[in-house]
């Protein structure tokens, strides 16, 4: 029912589900087995520290014949306390990945803060993008992208980029559309990649253990769910799927790569997609303000 990938402005094909690693307590038990089952998205970041046990997967599944490193699209990104030096924050994670170049690149959030020992990293934002830009010139990374930026940020960064980030990657589920920023992203042949899809990340119950919403219980999402013979989740994904959102659920259970490839051969139609629009709250989970490294700034404020 959908093509498997979306086309990249820099003619790269990113597939439209992939598996994140985030909160994956098994990493590398996970992507080989999503990679043996037919994923070829892995999203990771040096924040993550698990780039080790993603390169060993990776690397497995290529020397046991399960796929080539081409057919592989993996995406990862320049952690805050690294942005003076992009070059040897790349170096350091395809060394530990055990690979010589990542498909995807990027700026993980467009801010400077402090590092554990107290130094203000300050680098503005022009001068990491030419930085990463010159990534892609090396061929460490085929493109480069950005995430956590709002329209204004991205108007800015267009106005003196070179290379176009080919990716944003923000927070997008049913109940916080983002419409407006994914509309300017399509307007300028940026493609959207988004994370939380489920609403039910880890980070939430950490910092809201009273968090109490549940999009598998929404009636119409059950009531969907039910009309086509799918999960909860893989209705919330085939929303997401139905525009042009690329998705990246993580799961510590092999079975659900199933279950998310699945969502690619049903369509929600026209009429169910508006009903879905009266979920939307305009509620971001990911909440700046309980992360320590955001010194308890409302970073989009």
């Amino acid at each position: 029912m959908f093509s498997p990938h979306i086309h990249l402005s820099n003619n790269a094909n990113i597939p439209r589900v992939g598996v994140g690693v985030a909160s994956v307590e098994n990493p590398e038990y996970l992507v080989y087995q999503a990679l043996k089952n037919g994923i070829r998205l892995i999203d990771t970041a040096s924040i993550y520290k698990k780039d080790r046990e993603v390169g060993n997967a990776i690397n497995k599944a290529i020397s046991d014949g399960i796929t080539t490193r081409d057919e592989i699209f993996l995406v990862s990104k320049l952690w805050v306390h690294e942005k003076d030096d992009p070059l040897k924050a790349l170096e350091r994670q395809l060394k530990e990945l055990g690979l010589n170049y990542v498909d995807l690149y990027l700026d993980h959030w467009p801010m400077q803060v402090f590092t554990r020992d107290g130094q203000l990293v300050k680098v503005p934002t022009h001068i990491v993008w030419k930085a990463m830009e010159n990534l892609v010139e090396r061929g460490m990374s085929k493109a480069i992208g950005i995430a956590n930026y709002n329209v204004q940020r991205i108007m800015d960064l267009l106005s003196y980029a070179e290379i176009s980030p080919s990716v944003l990657q923000v927070e997008v589920n049913p109940y916080f559309h983002q419409s407006s920023l994914i509309n300017y992203c399509r307007s300028n042949n940026i493609a959207v990649m988004g994370y939380n899809s489920l609403c039910n990340a880890k980070y939430i119950y950490k910092f809201q253990p009273d968090f109490s919403l549940n999009l598998f219980e929404e009636p119409l999402i059950k009531a969907l769910a039910e009309k086509y013979q799918k999960t909860p989740a893989q209705v919330i994904l085939n929303w997401a799927v139905s525009q042009d959102i690329v998705v990246i659920p993580g799961t510590s259970h092999p079975w659900r790569i199933f279950e998310n490839l699945d969502v690619l051969s049903f369509r929600l139609t026209n009429e169910e997609l508006t009903k879905l629009k009266s979920l939307d709250r305009n509620m971001r989970c990911n909440d700046s303000t309980k992360w320590g490294f955001f010194e308890g700034i409302d970073f989009f404020a």
